[in-house]
């Protein structure tokens, strides 16, 4: 019972923080978006900005599933973590940095939709987020 009511306010925390974001995104303010999540990586995932940025999406896998379950909704935090931040970095036109973190947050949502967990497959279909990282992989190879 106890995990349970601490993934839901995990996941309630993360709503709050992802419309926080989107309300930033209006006042087009890129500086204090990214500043957000670096704090959000630690508030939400346990581990720094550095370190997520650092391993690869396997090893992401491997590190929330030390446990010998896999924590999917962890990994689906990260995925959309690099995804808000992947989207910061290219409207300021660092489309390098950009490309690398839609390329891991691809690979996790991947990872995520064929997972045996049926909240992450559906958040997927449900935001179209794996079409839409596509399109913007398609954009940075044609600049």
């Amino acid at each position: 019972m106890y995990h349970k009511d601490y993934f839901i306010r995990l996941i309630q925390q993360f709503i709050v923080f992802l419309a926080e974001l989107a309300g930033l995104r209006q006042k087009n303010d890129p500086d204090v978006i990214l500043m957000k999540l670096e704090g959000a990586y630690l508030q939400f995932t346990g581990m720094s900005m550095t370190a997520l940025h650092s391993l690869t999406p396997e090893g992401i896998q491997t590190v929330f599933s030390s446990t010998g379950e896999v924590d999917y909704n962890r990994l689906l935090i990260v995925a959309v973590l690099f995804k808000e931040e992947a989207d910061t970095l290219w409207s300021i036109k660092d489309i390098h940095s950009a490309r690398i973190l839609y390329m891991k947050a691809e690979k996790l949502f991947e990872y995520l939709e064929g997972a045996d967990s049926k909240i992450c497959s559906e958040f997927i279909e449900k935001y179209s987020i794996l079409s839409e990282i596509k399109e913007k992989l398609i954009q940075t190879e044609l600049i």
